[in-house]
């Protein structure tokens, strides 16, 4: 979700000959409805930092390549990661899965309208046995929302459904996110989230994050981002707190 006014440039609308700031779905969990320019190439990546417990975990990567198919639908590339895990008994570290997906655009979120868009994906076993689960594909399919209220305040929703793996047991997963977009500066926005995950392991363990963030506008095609967040009541290995940056930018 865009951090500058929710999709800042939902203004953009399909036709639209205007030039607009880039959009991206980072640094937040929850992913905007809006899809890249045509002719255009978006490469959006950053750095993870968790902590569990004693364990620690950096996610170095995190390479999303978006490339529009149409003026309604872009296809999503999803880059292993280098993950470094270490705690107080061992380190191992490899690349994390691959990821192919789309994005489809229903509604643009234009004259007051809410935007409407379905992202469909899944996660390929193609990473390190000691990082990543091997299990087989895991599908996911999310509905997207988006709501501007001024030009200056937004909010995204998603919810969807991943049928996800573990240690080689398979569990059904459904989550759901929001984000308040707040734009501070012409070029300076923040987001305010909340996550909800019904089962993130064979266990049965749901979780609850809240996190926000910063995102600095460069120019019309590259864009930084900052964000900090934590778990809520989590009681399992699930990240206590988690920060990150990253970059997007727009070819």
């Amino acid at each position: 979700m865009a951090t500058l006014s929710l999709e800042s440039a939902a203004a953009e609308g399909a036709t639209s000959a205007k030039v607009e700031p880039l959009v991206p779905d980072r640094p937040d969990f929850t992913d905007g409805v809006l899809i890249v320019d045509r002719g255009r190439l978006q490469i959006e990546g950053g750095v993870t930092l968790n902590r569990a417990g004693s364990a620690r975990e950096t996610s170095l990567g995190e390479v999303l390549v978006r490339l529009p198919l149409s003026e309604r639908a872009e296809l999503r590339v999803g880059v292993p990661s280098y993950l470094r895990v270490h705690d107080d008994i061992e380190t191992v570290s490899g690349f994390d899965n691959s990821f192919l997906g789309a994005k489809f655009l229903i509604l643009p979120p234009n004259d007051g309208n809410i935007g409407i868009a379905v992202l469909a994906g899944a996660t390929l076993p193609t990473g390190s046995r000691r990082v990543a689960e091997r299990g087989g594909l895991q599908p996911e399919i999310k509905l997207a929302l988006a709501k501007e209220f001024s030009e200056r305040i937004g909010l995204g929703v998603n919810v969807g459904y991943a049928r996800e793996n573990d240690g080689g047991e398979r569990f059904n997963n459904f989550f759901a996110s929001a984000s308040l977009g707040v734009s501070l500066m012409e070029r300076l926005g923040s987001f305010f989230e909340v996550v909800m995950l019904s089962k993130v392991n064979a266990n049965g363990d749901d979780a609850r994050y809240i996190a926000t963030g910063l995102s600095y506008r460069v120019n019309l095609n590259l864009m930084v981002d900052v964000r900090v967040g934590r778990g809520v009541g989590n009681d399992f290995g699930s990240p206590d707190t988690f920060a990150g940056a990253g970059l997007s930018l727009r070819f």
